[in-house]
């Protein structure tokens, strides 16, 4: 039997190393709440996306050292490596569950990285109408099509808010009663439903065909 007790701690424990690891720029922003992506660039720059401010530069330059020991150290808390045969490095941060992508040469030219942080305060198709994001109409036009099992398509660039949207569609009551099964490479979205199981992705190991697969995912979707 896995002792849930002993695994809660040691993720604690790589957590406080990790932030540790962290510049005190990133560190400082990925406490904010309102912070949705830290990228740190081959050129060491590092910028920062958040939310109602965009994406800005911050002017801190990390060292090559700096930026290659944080993705080693992430690489190592997986049991993983990293070097110039395996130069990529995906990863949900222990303890926090941000999304982790780091970057070796010669994948790239220089040491880099980037964090994309969970939505702790999803926004909900209200908060779109209240901010002139929908009209009223058109979120209850979403509201009827979640309700109807509609099939619903988001599309877009990155960082043009696709699992923003889907998570406030995703918090319409219209999945309560249901069986949820959400099927991701990353762990991203977010349901209050009761009865949810959320499954993603591993690497070289478990694909997005297995999950579909897997005897969680009721036949009636497959």
């Amino acid at each position: 039997m896995t002792d849930i007790r002993g695994t809660e701690s040691t993720e604690r424990r790589l957590s406080a190393m990790l932030r540790t690891a962290f510049c005190p720029v990133v560190r400082a922003a990925l406490e904010e709440e309102t912070t949705i992506v830290v990228m740190v660039n081959p050129d060491g720059s590092v910028w920062i996306e958040q939310a109602g401010h965009g994406l800005v530069q911050t002017g801190y330059v990390l060292s090559a050292g700096d930026r290659e020991g944080v993705i080693r150290l992430v690489a190592s808390s997986l049991a993983a490596s990293a070097s110039s045969i395996s130069s990529i490095v995906s990863a949900e941060l222990p303890g926090t569950g941000e999304r982790f992508e780091g970057i070796l040469p010669p994948v790239s030219p220089g040491p880099c990285y980037s964090i994309r942080k969970l939505a702790r305060t999803p926004f909900t198709l209200a908060d779109y109408v209240r901010q002139g994001g929908l009209s009223l109409a058109l979120a209850d036009g979403l509201k009827a099509l979640v309700a109807e099992r509609a099939n619903i398509v988001i599309a877009g660039g990155t960082s043009s808010g696709k699992t923003s949207f889907a998570n406030a569609l995703l918090a319409e009551g219209g999945f309560s009663g249901e069986r949820i099964v959400i099927l991701e490479d990353t762990r991203e979205l977010t349901c209050p439903a009761a009865n949810l199981v959320a499954l993603s992705t591993q690497e070289a190991r478990v694909s997005l065909r297995d999950l579909v697969r897997s005897e969680q995912v009721p036949s009636t979707i497959r």
